[in-house]
């Protein structure tokens, strides 16, 4: 079950934190990389199978696993 996600706007001058926040999202922004071997064998099947097409499946599946 997912949960209802609500996003609240910050103001930024008068948050406590908004210099921190400011300083690493600004002046020092943070990249990941990710690289790992998959065995996407049989998603491919099912998705040849359902006559669906690989990239939309692919970026879907991927999303929701970086929102988790």
């Amino acid at each position: 079950m997912e949960k209802d996600v609500r996003f609240i706007p910050l103001d930024l001058n008068n948050w406590k934190r908004g210099e921190q926040f400011y300083y690493f999202s600004r002046t020092a922004p943070t990249g990941y990389s990710l690289t790992v071997d998959l065995d996407i064998t049989e998603m491919l099947n099912t998705l040849n199978a359902a006559g669906m097409k690989f990239f939309p499946a692919y970026l879907w599946l991927v999303t929701k696993a970086l929102n988790r």
